[in-house]
């Protein structure tokens, strides 16, 4: 989406100017690998007021919408993803 995005060496995840947009987890239970991401495409502000995420202060967490500064709906996000991911992963 044109969004310049970083890692952090302070825990798993997506970062756009020092602001958390996408969350990484990945588990292994009874031998079994699980893993997933959920992208933070057009969150209320205050959604995460009530918890902390990942341990961390709710402000670090931010969206697409906000980064971008414009609406993002979760359609344009899949279709990015769906045309980002093959190449992302060499296929």
């Amino acid at each position: 989406l044109g969004l310049w995005a970083t890692a952090s060496d302070e825990g798993t995840g997506v970062f756009v100017a020092g602001k958390k947009l996408a969350s990484i987890g990945v588990a292994l239970r009874r031998w079994v690998n699980l893993h997933g991401i959920a992208i933070n495409v057009d969150v209320a502000p205050d959604a995460f007021a009530g918890i902390r995420p990942c341990g961390r202060s709710p402000d670090l967490m931010s969206d697409l919408s906000r980064a971008l500064a414009r609406k993002v709906t979760l359609d344009e996000c899949k279709a990015a993803a769906r045309k980002a991911l093959p190449r992302l992963l060499g296929l």
